[in-house]
């Protein structure tokens, strides 16, 4: 029987210098057939050129088909629509499962060979409007609720790279996260807010954690919704450099974010933080 997970607030964190942390997502996903009302439209800006692809628009679609959860693990079956024709060795698939916006297991999928820079078969296409449908898997135990996010251009070349290294090493995430929202005086009702989140980075390896890059940015959300995991456009990249954290420690930052934030009322501008890369040494 399918089970669907209950559907949870979503959490938004926000780390170091001029930019952020990661996020929270939707729990309940949508049936093929409905889909087009409830699909993950990613966007991120990674400098490709690709014909028919700008850096403001996303050039995939994702939908989720189908999810099963049995209590033991949470299976979802999913599906990427390339817009134009793309190369498969350059687009990864992560799911990760999270509790309380803390990441607890991820599970990626490569459209072309392994999730490493070391491919061994021959050069695959996506070609434009055509699906590939897929399959994840990750334990379902601790999760409130999961998070679906597409990597291409230069971060998913950046992942395989890492993964090919790191393959069975845990990432660090941010915890203890707490959003701050100053309002600016603009002379009017409704002035612009400044956004400032402080947190920790949390090491869950044995080994020394360092060479952070964290990307951050603002995606819109209507009122009475939450936001799934969307990459924000713009997005600030900020390197930690110097930031050293061992194993099983934490380090605290804090940032204010560089640009204003619109007030309306016909729905918000949430902040969105990720790791983007790291080493373990």
């Amino acid at each position: 029987m399918w089970d669907k997970m209950h559907q949870v607030t979503s959490y938004v964190y926000i780390a170091v210098v001029t930019a952020a942390v990661l996020c929270g997502c939707t729990a309940s996903m949508p049936s093929k057939k409905d889909r087009k009302a409830r699909m993950y439209d990613p966007v991120v800006e990674v400098g490709s050129e690709v014909e028919g692809y700008t850096e403001k628009e996303a050039p995939f679609k994702l939908y989720i088909v189908d999810e099963l959860n049995d209590g033991e693990m949470l299976f979802l079956k999913a599906e990427l629509v390339p817009k134009v024709k793309w190369d498969a060795d350059n687009v990864v698939v992560l799911l990760r499962g999270l509790n309380k916006g803390e990441v607890i297991s991820e599970k990626s999928f490569c459209f072309y060979a392994k999730c490493s820079d070391k491919p061994d078969y021959g050069r695959d296409w996506l070609e434009p409007e055509v699906g590939r449908e897929f399959s994840l898997s990750i334990p379902a135990k601790g999760i409130s609720d999961y998070q679906l996010e597409v990597l291409w251009g230069d971060d998913a070349k950046a992942y395989r790279a890492h993964a090919g290294s790191t393959a069975s090493l845990k990432k660090p995430f941010l915890r203890k996260v707490e959003v701050y929202r100053k309002p600016t005086d603009c002379g009017h009702n409704n002035c612009p807010e400044s956004v400032s989140v402080r947190g920790e980075i949390f090491n869950p390896e044995e080994k020394v954690l360092r060479d952070i890059t964290l990307g951050a940015g603002f995606i819109w959300v209507e009122p009475g919704k939450k936001h799934g995991n969307i990459n924000p456009s713009a997005e600030q990249k900020v390197e930690l450099s110097g930031v050293d954290i061992a194993p099983g420690h934490a380090r605290s930052v804090e940032i204010t974010l560089d640009k204003l934030v619109p007030v309306y009322q016909h729905g918000r501008y949430e902040p969105v933080v990720r790791v983007i890369s790291y080493r373990y040494k």
